[in-house]
């Protein structure tokens, strides 16, 4: 073919350079041998911005970008590669919202705080997410079954993790749970102890005339939680003769940042109403007059 003189001059190609294949990126090769290549993130800006992958072949450098850029292709973050357990943990702890806004009593979210605390940041903190296999969680079972504890409190942990997995999959972090390929363990079949006559009858003596009396009451007559019996108020009893009735529809919790809130119950079962036994009903008539006084004498404090 032939050119006109202005026509531009072909590009040269330097000697001795391979040409960058199709789709290959930046791949070299190091002064050690190695192959690599950076990947872009997507974060602008950012000087993690980039991810740098190694391969002792072009070609294994090459299926690694394939399959990355296949999983920026489907959405799938490649940031979360790096992210360690003990962040994941952190981050989806961070979104677990406490009543009466969110679904979390503060007691279930104390819970979860010390079992990542104290068992799963220890164990599996510093532990990559895209590393976390099968492997790692029956080696966590097993080793806190080991060191003791109840088979209840492992498969607690175990679905304190379970939860934070489920969010590095909507986060497409993950694309499988390891945690559902591992068998969990049996839950703890004793029963809790319940206290003797002979210690009850020493409890009701050590109580008797206490200001606070028909309180503790509860708790052994009734079986009320602390935050119930706290949380309770006037209007919710009935001390009508024939008719006393206690109505539990409430709780007063201290939450961390937050300080005292009343909140209900977070399940329907907790809403509940018990009949009063006649020494109860007598005690709270008797706390009420109590009250009163001591309404009066403290007057405007």
């Amino acid at each position: 073919m032939v050119t006109s003189a202005t026509d531009p001059e072909p590009e040269r190609k330097p000697r001795g350079k391979r040409r960058r294949g199709h789709r290959e990126g930046s791949i070299f090769r190091r002064a050690d041998g190695r192959w690599a290549a950076a990947v872009d993130l997507g974060y602008a800006g950012d000087k993690r911005n980039r991810m740098t992958v190694y391969g002792r072949t072009r070609r294994e450098i090459q299926e690694k970008l394939d399959v990355l850029r296949l999983q920026q292709a489907r959405g799938i973050p490649l940031s979360g590669r790096r992210e360690t357990v003990e962040t994941l943990l952190d981050r989806w702890y961070a979104t677990l919202k406490p009543r009466p806004q969110g679904r979390y009593s503060p007691t279930t979210l104390k819970g979860y705080a010390d079992a990542i605390r104290l068992h799963l940041k220890p164990r599996l903190g510093e532990m990559r997410i895209a590393d976390l296999n099968a492997d790692h969680v029956q080696a966590l079972q097993n080793g806190m079954l080991d060191g003791g504890l109840a088979g209840q409190t492992v498969l607690n942990v175990r679905n304190i993790l379970r939860g934070a997995m489920r969010h590095a999959m909507r986060q497409r972090l993950l694309t499988y749970n390891p945690i559902e390929l591992v068998e969990a363990p049996p839950a703890s079949s004793g029963t809790g102890q319940a206290i003797e006559p002979e210690g009850a009858r020493r409890f009701l003596e050590a109580i008797r005339g206490h200001r606070l009396e028909a309180a503790f009451l509860m708790e052994l007559a009734l079986g009320c939680r602390r935050s119930e019996i706290l949380g309770l108020e006037w209007d919710a009893v009935d001390l009508r003769p024939g008719h006393e009735r206690l109505h539990v529809r409430q709780g007063l919790h201290r939450v961390k940042g937050q300080g005292l809130l009343v909140l209900t119950p977070k399940s329907q079962r907790g809403d509940r109403t018990l009949a009063l036994p006649r020494r109860m009903a007598a005690l709270l008539r008797q706390r009420q007059e109590d009250q009163l006084t001591e309404q009066l004498a403290a007057g405007e404090h």
